[in-house]
């Protein structure tokens, strides 16, 4: 009796925070659930597609007119996810299992963003694989953002939060940059690098003018790819740093 009292002394002594207080010695069992985040993200959506398609319409209105508020709801989302979430999660206080955290809150956001995408879509005359294209272009860069935000959350200090920011921003307007530069400094870059947006995504796949050529999915998967990378070093930074 006395030495598993000690031993749960010793324990105490070695990582008192993993400890109930109750001084039973059972660790303690970190649920992540998604928090306040998702409950703000549900009331953006809702504000975003009121906004969008109860706006002063004419009184003749025709599919134009529907598609037009369509394709805002979708770029609010974009702009949303993609930049207001990271925003909201860099400039919050982590104690524990961040990366978790901010993958399951991810995956939460798009769940509940494809409530609005998809049906939305009845009321347009858009084809079905341009919708399936933005989806996908939204998703590979959920996961990229994801990665980011979770690497500048993990490393100390506020530079890694910043720097992670301006990366979220530079691959939401990744396109229209390289856009600038090849107009401006008259760069010999490829007319397919003005695609390289989420933003622009949604203006190609639903314009009856396909003058802009698609990424493919060459783009996605470097976006994929670095985004689990950089989750992955996140994840391992927090786990090495709670031993």
């Amino acid at each position: 009796m006395k030495s598993t009292e000690q031993q749960t002394a010793n324990q105490a002594e070695q990582n008192p925070k993993q400890l109930h207080a109750t001084g039973t010695g059972t660790p303690v069992r970190h649920v992540v659930v998604p928090g306040y985040p998702i409950l703000l993200w549900m009331t953006y959506l809702l504000l975003a597609s009121v906004v969008s398609l109860f706006m002063p319409q004419p009184i003749y209105a025709d599919s134009s007119f529907f598609e037009a508020a369509v394709r805002q709801v979708y770029v609010f989302i974009i702009f949303g996810q993609l930049i207001l979430w990271p925003m909201l999660c860099l400039s919050r206080k982590w104690q524990h299992r961040a990366a978790l955290s901010l993958a399951a809150e991810a995956l939460t956001m798009m769940v509940l963003a494809q409530v609005v995408i998809w049906p939305l879509y009845n009321v347009t005359r858009w084809p079905l694989q341009s919708i399936i294209n933005i989806d996908f272009f939204l998703l590979a860069c959920t996961v990229g953002v994801v990665g980011i935000t979770a690497l500048g959350v993990t490393v100390p200090g506020k530079t890694p939060r910043v720097l992670a920011m301006l990366a979220c921003i530079v691959l939401v307007f990744f396109g229209p940059l390289l856009g600038m530069l090849r107009v401006f400094l008259a760069l010999p870059l490829p007319r397919l690098a003005d695609s390289l947006s989420p933003v622009l995504c949604v203006y190609r796949e639903t314009s009856r003018v396909q003058d802009n050529p698609s990424p493919g999915s060459g783009f996605l998967t470097v976006v994929v790819a670095f985004g689990v990378l950089c989750w992955i070093i996140a994840f391992a930074l927090e786990s090495r740093s709670r031993r």
